[in-house]
């Protein structure tokens, strides 16, 4: 069994523009049984990740710098956004 999850991001501000489509997450099992039921943490977590990267680099996108984001920085550079997946760097993706 195949299962893939794609996030839709519909844009706010132009209805012309076509919605983004991504696949964020798939999982090919052979075999069921009952240690392959559902998700396992990591897959679990892997899925969350891949979800708010998605989501926080559109938000950034769209809303830049009037979220006032506190951004890491190594020097001058900005190098991402704490999350509560971890650093995410959605500038990277854009």
């Amino acid at each position: 069994m195949k299962v893939s999850v794609q996030l839709i991001v519909h844009p706010d501000d132009d209805a012309a523009a076509a919605p983004m489509v991504r696949e964020v997450f798939s999982l090919d099992r052979d075999g069921l049984t009952p240690d392959t039921l559902g998700l396992q943490l990591a897959e679990a977590q892997d899925l969350l990740v891949a979800v708010q990267d998605t989501v926080i680099t559109h938000q950034v996108r769209d809303c830049g710098p009037s979220l006032n984001l506190r951004l890491k920085t190594s020097s001058t550079v900005q190098t991402g956004i704490d999350a509560l997946v971890g650093t995410v760097t959605p500038w990277s993706a854009m």
